[in-house]
């Protein structure tokens, strides 16, 4: 799919609404030797991690962290750092993948 700009101005890329958004056609296959229907792997759980502390924990024990959150109409002004819902209303879902810290 062609890369577009999701809620930001960009002087390189098109606004997403402007662009057709087509998912390629999966074809379920690997691109090594492994067998695809077999090398899948699905969560039959989860667990919520109360703290900072907590967070740090897991991922030195397991590798790494999901996490996921509502953002808001403030998330299309986000630079970098912590996002704080500060002002406007959600807009949905967003995750993102915790690999470490510091």
């Amino acid at each position: 799919m062609p890369f577009c700009a999701h809620h930001v101005d960009s002087p390189k890329y098109k606004e997403c609404s402007d662009v057709k958004q087509v998912s390629p056609k999966c074809e379920k296959k690997c691109e090594n030797s492994e067998n695809y229907s077999q090398s899948k792997v699905f969560a039959s759980s989860n667990y919520h991690l109360p703290s900072i502390e907590a967070i740090k924990q897991d991922i030195m024990k397991f590798g790494s962290v999901t996490a996921a959150f509502t953002v808001y109409e403030d998330f299309v002004n986000y630079k970098s750092g912590v996002y704080r819902h500060v002002s406007g209303s959600a807009l949905g879902g967003h995750a993102v993948k915790i690999l470490g810290w510091g």
